[in-house]
């Protein structure tokens, strides 16, 4: 997987100078270092943190990658973002540390 995004800061002068970031993710390492987890802790059931954008690697990919690859259970920081895993159609177990009474 990989995306690119053109941002503009300000450069030497004041002038708007377009800065391109791409970044690369490799799913296939992704999916190699969940099953070498996976089979390492063995018979206890593996979470995979998928918090902020699974870190800016792309929640929804990485989750599916991580519980094809032995992952039960998916993590995140607040319920907006479990939320974002079901409208993904992602239907493991989700927990949402940070959502406390009356947070949406």
């Amino acid at each position: 997987m990989t995306s690119s995004t053109d941002t503009p800061v300000l450069g030497h002068g004041g002038q708007e100078v377009a800065l391109a970031a791409w970044r690369e993710v490799d799913l296939g390492a992704v999916s190699r270092n969940v099953r070498a987890l996976a089979d390492a802790c063995a018979p206890a059931a593996l979470m995979v943190v998928v918090k902020a954008d699974a870190y800016s690697h792309g929640a929804a990919q990485v989750a599916r990658t991580a519980l094809a690859s032995g992952a039960t259970h998916l993590g995140v920081a607040v319920l907006d973002e479990a939320l974002e895993l079901r409208r993904d159609g992602i239907t493991a177990p989700v927990l949402a540390w940070l959502a406390g009474p009356g947070t949406p």
